[in-house]
């Protein structure tokens, strides 16, 4: 007997001695932060319940008061940084939905350690719409204020009454209980003159009082920042004309104005020069840069020596091309690739149809296969532009 017990010891040594060492093993290094969602959806880095009930809960509250309409929040991805002894974050990419509508958006939310109580919560949306009332991390109500306390400030310091418009705003992390936001503003006088100026204005997150802003007039036309989104342009305008054309290009930027998209995106249109190696071409351009990543997106032109018609065979194609570049962009974030293989024109009830395939990548996405159709009108503009993975 005393055999037969031996032996079952041994036998159950062997396999429970394995689970032994996984369990081990958890119990060191704890268990793993990488979750998988639902089939549908591709693994994700997720924090634990608690703390991303949190994050969705401070989501829900700043993005309903922004809009003045209640959205529900569904977080993607939520990966935790440390912020200082007491404090934590977490950042991902997350789907509100408002009225029926699905919005993704990218955030970055800053809570207390012990109370799990959110001090800071920024976010921008990904779907490139960049409306007015409710573009992000930078309400409409704080532009408001600031631009009151710029009003202020001015007419005291000048005399003359004055309007204030921001044009941009970036925010940025001023402390405890502090937010900042600093851009560019319109000033618009009583007298006449219209100044541009750059400011930098500090707010109480709490009780959202500002608490102290700053101002410099600049000169337009020496202006570091529009110069900045000049050299951005050039380099995006070259590239894509080089990839419609086939062929080498200078770009030369004669006029440019800005304008505001969010609080991370400046707008640019104006006129330019594309030089060919035997000849030269006008053209008008438009685009949206990303302000802190310098990339440029919604990049398009005109070439004006042929009355703007866009209609040439290798126009068609570089429409066609930004048109689903841009959707996809728009979808998946500003770090899209999008390769696009040989495509095909012919007429279809009187437009013209471009269509072909390609690939894309996002983020840690592997490269996808996709399938496209642009229809254009005859002096090439976009009547519409769908692919499989819109």
């Amino acid at each position: 007997m005393s055999v037969m017990l031996k032996a079952t010891h041994a036998f159950g040594t062997q396999r429970v001695a394995p689970f032994l060492a996984v369990i081990g093993l958890l119990a060191a290094f704890g268990t793993p932060r990488i979750a998988f969602a639902q089939k549908d959806r591709d693994p994700v880095l997720r924090v634990d319940n608690d703390l991303e009930r949190n994050v969705r809960r401070a989501l829900d509250d700043r993005i309903s008061k922004d809009l003045g309409k209640s959205a529900k929040i569904d977080v993607r991805t939520s990966e935790e940084y440390d912020v200082s002894s007491s404090e934590r974050g977490v950042r991902g990419r997350a789907v509100a939905t408002v009225d029926g509508d699905d919005r993704a958006l990218r955030y970055d939310v800053i809570l207390n350690k012990t109370s799990n109580e959110a001090r800071r919560v920024r976010y921008n949306w990904l779907d490139g719409s960049g409306s007015d009332s409710n573009d992000g991390s930078v309400s409409q109500k704080t532009r408001r204020l600031i631009s009151q306390e710029l009003e202020n400030k001015i007419r005291k310091d000048t005399g003359k009454t004055v309007n204030v418009e921001l044009r941009t705003w970036d925010d940025y992390d001023a402390g405890e209980n502090r937010d900042g936001v600093r851009g560019r503003a319109f000033a618009d006088f009583s007298t006449g003159d219209d100044k541009t100026l750059k400011y930098d204005a500090v707010l109480n997150s709490r009780s959202d009082d500002v608490e102290r802003v700053r101002y410099d007039f600049v000169d337009d036309s020496t202006d570091g920042s529009n110069q900045r989104l000049r050299r951005i342009a050039k380099d995006a305008l070259e590239d894509e004309i080089k990839k419609d054309r086939d062929k080498d290009v200078t770009v030369n930027i004669r006029d440019a104005d800005d304008y505001s998209v969010s609080n991370s995106e400046t707008g640019l249109r104006g006129k330019g020069t594309a030089k060919f190696e035997n000849r030269q071409r006008d053209f008008t351009f438009d685009m949206v840069i990303n302000t802190r990543s310098g990339k440029a997106r919604h990049v398009d032109y005109d070439f004006t020596d042929r009355g703007g018609s866009g209609n040439s065979r290798e126009e068609m194609f570089g429409r066609a091309r930004r048109a689903i570049r841009n959707r996809l962009i728009d979808k998946h974030g500003d770090d899209t690739q999008v390769f696009f293989d040989k495509p095909e024109l012919r007429k279809q009830g009187g437009n013209n149809l471009v269509e072909g395939t390609g690939r894309y990548s996002s983020g840690n996405l592997a490269f996808q296969n996709f399938h496209y159709k642009v229809t254009l009108d005859n002096n090439g503009k976009v009547l519409s532009a769908d692919s499989n993975r819109d």
